[in-house]
């Protein structure tokens, strides 16, 4: 199963399907946060191909990053579609492969992320309060600043899930590692990054006051820039 058809378009390799022995126990993770008698709706239920994807990048030690362009409800059908609308004619003649861009509204976001958001809990990955407060923390700019300024939210969103997180996760557990070594190789107590699950860890730390300055100048800044001026979102992002 090839990874840039599933979670990126500029992922390499592929990713080994799941058991049905592991797809089962993704279900019942989920099932323990929403009841044992529900079950996902059938647009915001990631497929085996996606669980297994994400799983790869997730026991690889990469950033779980997903672009919403591949990524995101009845992935069957989004599948057979980019293989068609992924590829143009250039000035030779050629079928060249391009960009596909990313979900063009916000309603298109949400129901990307609702398909992520059920994979990280199948996957026992991040928490299901952390991911809830992180959607609500990109609706609540988006309520803010609405439509006219959500290219550069999708953008923000984009930056934070593929390089921000990745930066968090690098520093912190270097932090787990040099404590562990000044405790002679025993981790300290206490501590909230757990390499078993650094994503959960990753996904609290992005929202915390911390990292606040990084979404008020990447995203705050910006969005007060196209409010009160003159310049246009493209002239920004």
């Amino acid at each position: 199963m090839e990874l840039k058809e599933t979670v990126s378009q500029t992922a390499q390799g592929t990713a080994a399907q799941l058991t049905l022995e592991e797809l089962h126990e993704c279900r019942k993770r989920w099932r323990t946060h929403f009841g044992e008698s529900h079950k996902p709706v059938p647009s915001e239920e990631p497929t085996p191909d996606q669980l297994a994807a994400i799983k790869h990048l997730i026991t690889s030690g990469k950033v779980p990053y997903v672009d919403f362009a591949v990524f995101g409800p009845n992935a069957h059908r989004q599948q057979k579609r980019q293989r068609l609308t992924g590829l143009v004619f250039n000035n030779s003649g050629e079928l060249v492969q391009v960009e596909l861009a990313g979900p063009p509204t916000f309603h298109m976001w949400k129901a990307c992320f609702a398909v992520y958001r059920n994979e990280l809990l199948m996957l026992g990955a991040v928490d299901m309060g952390n991911l809830v407060e992180y959607e609500r923390h990109i609706n609540d700019f988006y309520t803010r600043f609405c439509e006219k300024c959500y290219c550069l939210l999708y953008q923000v969103d984009v930056r934070a899930r593929s390089e921000l997180f990745g930066r968090i996760n690098m520093e912190a557990y270097g932090m787990y590692q040099d404590l562990t070594e000044k405790n002679n190789g025993v981790p300290p107590e206490g501590l909230e990054y757990k390499p078993q699950r650094p994503w959960n860890y990753v996904f609290n730390y992005a929202l915390t006051e911390k990292c606040s300055n990084w979404w008020y100048k990447e995203l705050e800044y910006q969005a007060l820039i196209i409010a009160t001026t003159n310049l246009s979102p493209e002239q920004i992002i």
